[in-house]
């Protein structure tokens, strides 16, 4: 691969990556809207995030196979372009599941993007700078994360979310022009034989998934159900709600990702990161929901964004510690559908239980 400016690289597929993000979360700060625009239930708007990374992530792994043979600047293109049109497609939305239906297109769209993204990143860039460039891309989720979470209640406040459907649609289908421009000097992507080598799992990647799968179901759980919870709880307008569910959150991960990048990078101890995140987070997550003020509720917030983004900033650099290059795709896919899965499937319970 080569690539005339490996910051450029970085800094298109950063913004990308932030507009995926923004595309998720704002429809979790509709939910009060979808259920009486709509007449959702809560049991169906859990299904929102549950079907949109059910999609995702069942998706990831192809995605990151095609990626590992395809040239990823045509993948990231394609990627960017469908899942505009569907979320163009989301604001034409007249019952339940037709929303839900658009949202899980949007996922499998998504689903490329990702392993094709961090592969051309980890390829561009060099091996001791694996971590601290993982998260410096990463850090777009989480400033897309508050951003939608900010916006998608504004427009709902202000314009309509059908509004926001089709202007976020329309601004993808744009940058996707543009990234295609900005990435024609890549030469990405391995032929099938390179590719067609029999993918190893180690137990140590394993024990990867499994804290993945984890921490997958404690973030998305907050993602989806935290907007709600404060904004019934104390009473908040809903770009309030968004803002306080996701702005704190975003920030503290954001710190907690770059200092886990730069700590795994040094140490070369990532694979240890991605467990002491974890446990570190787990009770700062139960706080998010269980904490009687709003300034607790912030607290948590901060807790669990630091420990979370020190975990999640180890967890692609050490699997792809554990892999041969010609399979960073499918690892980055495989570990996609892993998370996906346990996000999806609390989302789910979470919203059945308050059925």
């Amino acid at each position: 691969m080569s690539a005339s400016n490996p910051i450029s690289v970085l800094g298109l597929l950063w913004v990308a990556y932030l507009l995926n993000y923004v595309d998720r979360q704002m429809a979790f700060t509709w939910f009060p809207v979808l259920r009486h625009d709509l007449g959702f239930t809560n049991a169906q708007l859990g299904l929102i995030g549950s079907v949109f990374l059910w999609s995702y992530s069942a998706c990831a792994p192809f995605g990151g196979r095609v990626s590992d043979v395809v040239p990823r600047r045509t993948v990231i293109v394609l990627s960017i372009a469908g899942w505009s049109l569907a979320t163009i497609a989301t604001g034409f939305s007249n019952s339940p599941a037709m929303f839900i239906a658009c949202r899980g297109v949007v996922g499998i769209t998504e689903g490329f993007y990702f392993p094709a993204a961090v592969s051309t990143l980890v390829e561009v860039f060099d091996d001791r700078l694996r971590g601290c460039v993982i998260s410096i891309h990463g850090m777009a989720q989480f400033a897309g994360i508050a951003l939608g979470g900010w916006l998608g209640g504004f427009a709902a406040d202000h314009w309509g979310w059908r509004a926001a459907c089709f202007a976020m649609g329309g601004f993808g289908i744009l940058y996707g022009s543009i990234v295609g421009l900005g990435l024609r000097d890549l030469n990405s992507g391995r032929s099938a034989s390179q590719a067609s080598s029999p993918v190893r799992v180690p137990a140590s990647l394993i024990a990867i998934a499994g804290c993945f799968f984890l921490m997958c179901s404690m973030l998305w759980v907050l993602y989806a159900w935290l907007p709600d919870s404060i904004h019934s709880r104390f009473a908040l307008d809903l770009a309030a709600s968004g803002l306080n569910a996701t702005l704190i959150l975003q920030i503290s991960s954001a710190v907690g990702l770059l200092c886990g990048g730069a700590i795994g990078d040094w140490t070369g101890a990532r694979r240890l990161m991605v467990g002491v995140g974890l446990v570190l987070a787990t009770p700062f997550a139960w706080a998010c929901f269980a904490a009687p003020t709003l300034e607790y509720v912030r607290i948590a917030e901060i807790g669990f964004g630091l420990f979370s983004g020190l975990m999640l900033s180890n967890v692609i650099a050490g699997a792809y510690d554990l892999v041969p290059r010609s399979q960073y795709g499918i690892t980055a896919g495989g570990l996609t559908l892993v998370g996906g899965l346990g996000g999806g499937l609390a989302m789910l319970a979470a919203g059945a239980w308050l059925k």
